[in-house]
């Protein structure tokens, strides 16, 4: 907003400083300054006004007392503006509020009424301003508005239908022409100030033309109103039209305001458009009664608490001062509890948090020293759903696989919608793979091989109710692949799995072969969480998380400082046998020793009716450097286990 250096100097009896020294103490303690000019003999300075004080510093009245507070500098002492009882001989106007997003409507009709150009000091106030002198009576609301931040409006009463002004919503087919000449259809709901035939203004945001004072309007009615903010912000958005009055209301302001304004408008109108021979009217004032000024309490203790800083009780009690509050104050010294009586239009000043802010910016963010906070720290509850979600994460990404979103909409499932977005999106998904496949048939146009996984809610029917789990899935896809390398996929999801379990702190998955589709069931003890197809898994991960909850958990062992010790086994088995039957006899016999026990190779013979596994094991002590010796043994001991398990084992190491 342009603030004037001049008309900021009517506030004040001392001499103001140069505009540079305003400016950078407001930046210090108020606002951000986005501009200093001269122009016209005066200077302007360009406050970038944030929304939380837009209601009380779009103005140059709220920038004075800005000023008055950062540089400690009285404001003048003025008589405040007041309405003055109208003349009975002056035309009546009548006034309904017929919609309570209409806080407060205030009208005063002035007879004989000069219209013409406005005088130097007025014009020349708003050309500095940047706005365009009109004519005495629009300039006389315009400069109102800049000195006070109230909107204010000039109706012709002759052009006013009935003789009556109704605050009401649009209605179907209604239309307005603003003084801009753009013609708005208006929605309906669309808050009008209309007379008995039609709108005559958008409220709180533009004119309109049917009641526009012009060189032959003999008499006005003046308009000073409090405006619903989010319903001026919808219109003024709805129709484009971005007015410095929709710019003040979409804030909100205090309802204080509207009877001051008209006031102080009325007064000016009458000095500069006819003097004595103006008959004002008597004021018409409709709606909600002024609010109660609020009071908020805040002790010495809660500002240093929450500010973090050590303040003087004096010093505080100058600060209220300063910014115009007014005080109670009991207790001395540390034990100091202030009341403030908050100023009508600081809406931003409801809780004691934000007193201490005040105390804060006006003493200056520059002496700050950090400090820790007075409240004890307490470590957040761990969530265990989010922290073995980002560990299987983390497995996925590791082992190649890209993360996806799918629809929760599929064209099956239990739950179904009423209203479905699509014919083909018209039930809840029951799973995560239908949106995988669908994911890998688009991605393979691209792609030779697509490795996906996802983590989503599934959605079920339980006991006639609609159910709501979390599920993770994964898949690969390939356009053209041999049958070996399909085995090497299937491997390879199995191994994810098992990295899963470990990154999950289980021991490990089981599987239980299914026949068809599902390749296995997968399980956590007897617990069936999941399955696993030939090209994906997925599995219930709310159950997971369950499961995990239960588990004993780990603790921390300093790794060995003692090397390794690797020893191979392989063995040729019939077709038919499972790695994990063979996995199994191993476990069972290594001994502890073996910290690890991998698979690490594969292959098979069809034509002989056998394959072969290779298995890895790395053997460490925490105590001492193994021998080959021992490590032999542990080795050895393997071979037999598994030469007496199945004759047909043909075991080297």
């Amino acid at each position: 907003m342009l603030i004037s250096r001049k008309l900021l100097q009517t506030y004040f009896d001392k001499p103001l400083p140069k505009a540079d020294i305003i400016a950078a103490k407001l930046t210090a303690h108020s606002f951000e300054i986005e501009g200093i000019e001269a122009k016209k003999g005066d200077t302007l300075i360009d406050v970038k006004v944030l929304p939380n004080r837009a209601h009380d510093c779009l103005s140059h009245r709220g920038v004075a007392k800005e000023v008055s507070a950062v540089l400690n500098i009285p404001l003048k002492k003025t008589p405040a503006v007041k309405l003055q009882k109208g003349s009975a001989k002056a035309h009546k106007i009548d006034v309904q509020i017929a919609d309570k997003r209409a806080v407060r409507y205030a009208a005063l009709v002035l007879d004989n009424i000069s219209v013409g150009p406005s005088p130097k000091w007025l014009k020349d106030a708003l050309e500095t301003l940047g706005a365009r002198s009109i004519n005495n009576v629009v300039d006389a609301t315009n400069y109102v508005l800049y000195m006070m931040g109230q909107p204010l409006h000039a109706f012709d009463y002759a052009k006013i239908s009935g003789k009556k002004i109704v605050v009401r919503a649009s209605k179907e087919g209604e239309q307005i022409t603003t003084l801009d000449g753009k013609q708005i259809a208006l929605d309906v709901g669309t808050l009008v100030i209309a007379d008995k035939q039609s709108p005559l203004a958008v409220a709180g945001v533009k004119g309109g033309t049917i009641a526009e004072v012009n060189k032959d309007t003999k008499t006005i009615v003046l308009e000073s109103a409090n405006f619903d903010g989010a319903t001026v912000r919808k219109a003024a958005q709805r129709y484009n039209l971005r007015t410095d009055a929709a710019k003040r209301f979409e804030q909100g302001m205090t309802p204080y305001y509207v009877d001051e304004a008209l006031a102080m408008v009325a007064g000016i109108i009458i000095d500069i458009a006819g003097g004595k021979e103006v008959i004002p009217g008597i004021p018409v004032i409709k709606g909600a009664a002024l609010p109660k000024q609020r009071t908020v309490s805040v002790s010495l203790a809660q500002i240093e608490r929450i500010v973090g800083a050590h303040y003087d009780a004096a010093e505080v009690s100058r600060i209220w001062k300063r910014l115009g509050f007014s005080s109670k104050v009991k207790g001395k010294g540390e034990d100091s509890v202030w009341t403030i009586v908050v100023p009508h239009e600081r809406l931003d000043i409801t809780i004691k948090e934000d007193l201490a802010e005040e105390v804060c910016r006006l003493v200056g963010l520059e002496g700050l020293v950090g400090t820790l906070p007075l409240e004890p720290l307490i470590a957040p509850t761990q969530n265990l759903f989010w922290t073995l979600r980002d560990k299987a994460r983390e497995v996925m990404l590791a082992s190649g696989f890209s993360e996806v979103y799918t629809y929760s909409f599929n064209n099956l499932g239990e739950v179904e919608l009423r209203n479905p977005m699509a014919s083909d999106r018209k039930a809840l998904r029951n799973n995560l793979s239908h949106g995988l496949r669908e994911s890998l048939a688009e991605n393979l146009k691209y792609k030779d091989v697509v490795r996906i996984f996802e983590f989503g809610s599934v959605f079920g029917k339980n006991d006639g109710k609609v159910s709501e789990n979390r599920s993770f899935a994964a898949a690969i896809g390939f356009q053209k692949r041999k049958q070996a390398e399909v085995k090497n996929d299937f491997v390879q999801l199995k191994g994810v799995l098992d990295a899963l379990a470990r990154a999950c702190g289980l021991k490990g998955f089981t599987y239980k072969e299914c026949g068809g589709d599902v390749a296995a069931e997968i399980y956590v003890g007897k617990t069936l969480i999941g399955v696993l197809h030939v090209q994906g898994f997925e599995i219930d991960f709310d159950v997971l998380v369950q499961l995990v909850s239960k588990e004993e958990q780990y603790r921390y062992v300093a790794p060995s400082k003692y090397p390794k010790v690797v020893r191979d086994v392989a063995l040729w088995v019939p077709m038919e046998i499972r790695v994990g039957a063979i996995d199994e006899i191993i476990r069972s016999v290594m001994g502890p020793l073996v910290i690890d026990l991998a698979l690490f190779d594969v292959f098979e013979k069809p034509e002989e009716g056998k394959k072969s596994f290779a298995f890895r094991m790395t053997l460490q002590s925490n105590e001492r450097t193994l021998s080959d010796d021992e490590a032999n043994t542990v080795a050895e001991k393997v071979v037999a286990a598994l030469r007496a398990a199945d004759a047909r084992f043909d075991v080297r190491s």
